[in-house]
């Protein structure tokens, strides 16, 4: 609760076109987890799901462009 999260997902959004050109950031998000990457402007696109030892999750994705669509699925 540092803001460390936030940081480093500013600087994947920045610096991730520059390697790589991307359309969108993609995650696997513990279901714990979700609500963080709602509030940085992730959408949840997936009904929840198990991974295994791990626990429930969710798919969450952000266009990286404003001009993208559709979304991944």
């Amino acid at each position: 609760r540092q803001g460390v999260g936030s940081r480093l997902l500013s600087f994947l959004e920045r610096e991730l076109p520059r390697v790589e050109p991307a359309a969108w950031l993609w995650c696997n998000a513990r279901e714990k987890a979700a609500p963080f990457y709602v509030r940085a402007g992730f959408e949840v696109i997936s009904e929840k799901f198990h991974i295994d030892g791990v626990g429930p999750h969710f798919r969450l994705c952000k266009p990286l462009d404003a001009q993208v669509s559709p979304r991944p699925g």
